[in-house]
């Protein structure tokens, strides 16, 4: 028994003098799911490692089977347009990216701006209307989402390729969020 009385008074003691639970938080006016606050940093992050990584190693692969770097980024361009274009409901305003460094960049800083639109002007009911996706269908807004789930994906991709090449990828470099 005395225990019990021991733990409901430290009990108290804790609820009494802790002052967190009075203190007032600000809170945003708005909302922002977690995949906006991606769409909001990620393209940016994956532009500057592929301005970061220089020209010649642009045809770089870590092994036979898998993309080059240039590859890599290209392929993330096409995808963004290819799957943003499917979620707005129109064809893809860009098919073919050359893996050159001039090429792929230009055509990914392209299509994070693409997607960027897109997610800004797309309506609940767009949000809302299914579309076929890769071998089902899926509401135009996942798939918008899945653009962020693929750049992210393909961005730890980078950095192997960046480490492997001696270079510090842009969320590891002093200064960035979370070093």
């Amino acid at each position: 028994m005395n225990l019990i009385k021991i733990n409901f008074m430290l009990l108290l003691i804790t609820l009494f003098y802790n002052v967190s639970w009075a203190q007032e938080v600000d809170s945003p006016m708005k909302t922002i799911a977690a995949v906006d606050m991606a769409a909001l940093d990620l393209p940016s992050t994956i532009i500057k490692a592929a301005e970061q990584m220089p020209e010649r190693y642009y045809t770089f692969r870590p092994t036979p089977e898998v993309r080059s770097f240039g590859e890599l980024i290209a392929h993330v361009a096409k995808s963004n347009f290819v799957m943003c274009a499917l979620a707005k409901g129109e064809d893809s305003p860009m098919l073919d990216v050359v893996p050159t460094k001039t090429a792929a960049l230009n055509a990914l800083k392209k299509s994070f701006d693409y997607c960027a639109k897109t997610r800004k002007n797309m309506t609940q009911s767009r949000k809302e209307t299914f579309v076929e996706f890769m071998d089902g269908n899926h509401s135009a807004g996942n798939v918008l989402d899945f653009t962020i789930f693929h750049s992210l994906q393909h961005y730890g991709n980078l950095i192997v390729y960046m480490r492997l090449k001696g270079l510090v990828p842009p969320t590891s470099q002093p200064g960035s969020p979370g070093n």
